[in-house]
C-alpha cells in the first residue's frame, strides 16, 4: 500500500519487508529516475518577501501550489528519491 500527502509517499507491504532487496519502480512513483532525467540544467527561481516563498519562477504562487510546482520539478529531473525502510508501530515495515 501507499501512503501519500504533499510532503511525502511512503509503500509498505510484502515486497518491501526485505531490506537486502532493492525496491520495486512503483515505489517511487513521484520521482523518475535520475538515469531517466533529462540531462540538462532546471533553473528554479523562488522569490522570498519577509523570509517567506511567495512566486517561483516569476509567478506568485500560494505555499501548497508552489509546494507541489516544486514537486513536479523535482520529480521530472529525478530529485527526492529515498530508500529508508523503518518499522511501523503495527509491526510491519515500510519504505
Amino acid at each position: 500500500s501507499v501512503d501519500a500527502n504533499l510532503l511525502h509517499s511512503s509503500s509498505e507491504g510484502k515486497v518491501l519487508e526485505d531490506p537486502w532487496s532493492e525496491p520495486p519502480e512503483f515505489v517511487h512513483q513521484r520521482t523518475v529516475s535520475p538515469m531517466d532525467a533529462p540531462d540538462v540544467v532546471t533553473d528554479i527561481e523562488i522569490e522570498f518577501l519577509k523570509g517567506d516563498p511567495v512566486a517561483l519562477n516569476g509567478k506568485k504562487l500560494s505555499p501548497a501550489t508552489m509546494l507541489a510546482a516544486l514537486n513536479d520539478l523535482g520529480r521530472d529531473n529525478g530529485i527526492g528519491r529515498l530508500d529508508l525502510v523503518e518499522n511501523r508501530f503495527v509491526g510491519m515495515k515500510s519504505r
